[in-house]
């Protein structure tokens, strides 16, 4: 499953083809955070609540009557899948499966972004001037709060993740600041004028980030950033399990090994909606979203092609991607904040034109995006 900034790519289990799902499918008018539950459907953060999209890319309402209600991001911990929603004032954090929806912690305090790394859970949120990160473990207790000034004019905060740390991304009147949020410190590690992809670290213990679409590697300390010649411009970078992957302007390429700049999907192959798999009161507007988007990638020059046969470079870019399928995010996220999986609310459109088709691989991706509020860029989003 891939995140796009027009909806959802899904696999069509008979082929190595993806088949565009449309936001009208789960009832809304924009991509929304999405992250595949293990062995089961995609969970989908739509306006109305809690989603469920089924392998054969029907959407349902989530059972447990606990999901009703929108809900602003998602991330996994492990297994267990989360998702952040604001309810009555408080902040809610939910564990999420098939079946049943669990509080597992609330808060009156205002948290608007979320990321997970392999043993913990990052809340964050931008009030007063001030940085705040929570650090929670699985069941909801409290693993350690941090607080920091937070840059000058500073506008919105996005939680990222790698599996070893928290990150904080920025925005500011002037740009974008990746950085980690330390006692009474905010420790910057990149800055960028308009978009931060990143980080993810590779299966080598480096560090990526993407600087205004450049990738380079990313070092503490006063060493600077090292650009990475032999990578095209990308827009988001993630990983799901053990496989790194960035968004280009094309689709989603690998990052990790002997397969670096390997295409894992392209977006030229991506098949129109099935609309019989619409509800017949949603079906003419999505109809009007696969045209838009598709509109889209045609001013960047992708012409999305019409059948369903798949070729044996298809097929094996679809098992490729399978291999590496999607947090969100993350799904990556194109979000900008960036393109890694997740979205931030509240974040501004990013500057720089349609080729930002891809914003995030979701779902099968993982991508760190997320969030209804936020305007995203064009194009194919962490995935978070």
């Amino acid at each position: 499953m891939l995140r796009l900034t027009g909806g959802l790519a899904q696999r069509e289990a008979a082929s190595a083809s993806y088949r565009m799902i449309c936001p009208a499918a789960w009832g809304d008018d924009l991509a929304l955070p999405a992250i595949a539950l293990s062995g089961g459907p995609t969970v989908i953060a739509g306006g109305q609540g809690l989603m469920l999209l089924a392998a054969d890319g029907v959407a349902t309402a989530h059972p447990d009557p606990l999901a009703a209600g929108p809900s602003s991001d998602l991330a996994r911990l492990g297994e267990q899948v989360f998702a952040l929603r604001t309810r009555a004032g408080m902040s809610e954090l939910l564990a999420v499966d098939a079946s049943h929806v669990t509080l597992v912690f609330s808060d009156s305090a205002p948290w608007s972004s979320l990321a997970a790394t392999d043993d913990s859970i990052g809340l964050q949120r931008l009030e007063d001037g001030r940085l705040e990160q929570l650090r929670l473990a699985a069941d909801g207790t409290q693993l350690g709060r941090e607080s920091a000034p937070a840059p000058l004019n500073a506008t919105f905060v996005s939680a990222r993740a790698t599996g070893r740390e928290l990150y904080a991304l920025v925005g500011t009147a002037f740009g974008r600041e990746l950085g980690r949020i330390e006692a009474e410190r905010f420790q910057p590690l990149a800055a960028a004028e308009a978009t931060i992809a990143g980080p993810v670290e590779l299966g080598d213990g480096r560090l990526l980030v993407a600087i205004d679409s450049i990738v380079s590697e990313l070092a503490d300390g006063d060493r600077p950033l090292r650009p990475l010649a032999d990578l095209p411009p990308v827009s988001c970078l993630a990983r799901t399990g053990a496989d790194a992957y960035a968004c280009t302007r094309e689709g989603v390429i690998a990052l990790d090994g002997d397969a670096v700049g390997a295409e894992l999907f392209q977006l030229a192959r991506l098949q129109p909606p099935d609309l019989a798999r619409v509800a017949e009161e949603q079906r003419a507007l999505c109809g009007l979203q696969w045209e838009h988007f598709r509109f889209e990638l045609l001013t960047i020059g992708i012409d999305v092609q019409a059948d369903d046969a798949a070729d044996d470079h298809a097929r094996r870019a679809g098992e490729s991607a399978d291999a590496a399928a999607a947090d969100g995010g993350e799904v990556p996220a194109l979000r900008d904040p960036g393109c890694d999986c997740r979205a931030a609310p509240g974040a501004p459109r990013a500057a720089g034109g349609a080729w930002w088709i891809l914003l995030a691989v979701a779902a099968g991706l993982r991508c760190r995006q997320r969030a209804r509020s936020r305007s995203l860029s064009r194009g194919v989003t962490r995935p978070r």
